[in-house]
């Protein structure tokens, strides 16, 4: 995170629905809301029914759009379309009302 031009470290934890966050030149955590930082519940990316893996299974629209490469690795790109309140819940910056454009990329070797 960048704070007057420089770059601090902010140590998060997240369990059972508490967010807390341990600020640069504090000595302990203190329960906050994540959205202050421009985000969701860390907690829920990984949820099947909320986290990222639930927007593949809840996009609105797909269509091949050609190949890239990304880390040396080959992918097939597809233009993806999201929706807004599925993506605002993980990234607050995206306006709920609205779908989110995105790409997903899929590696040709291994799927």
């Amino acid at each position: 995170m960048l704070q007057s031009g420089f770059g601090v470290t902010i140590h998060i934890l997240s369990t059972g629905g508490r967010f807390m966050v341990e600020l640069p030149f504090t000595t302990r955590y203190e329960a906050t809301d994540p959205s202050k930082y421009g985000f969701g519940d860390p907690a829920t990316l990984l949820d099947p029914d909320k986290g990222l893996s639930s927007l593949l299974v809840n996009t609105l629209s797909a269509a091949s759009d050609g190949r890239d490469r990304f880390n040396g690795e080959e992918l097939d790109e597809v233009a993806v379309s999201l929706p807004g309140d599925r993506v605002a819940a993980l990234l607050t910056s995206a306006d709920k009302s609205k779908p989110v454009k995105g790409r997903v990329g899929i590696d040709t070797a291994n799927h």
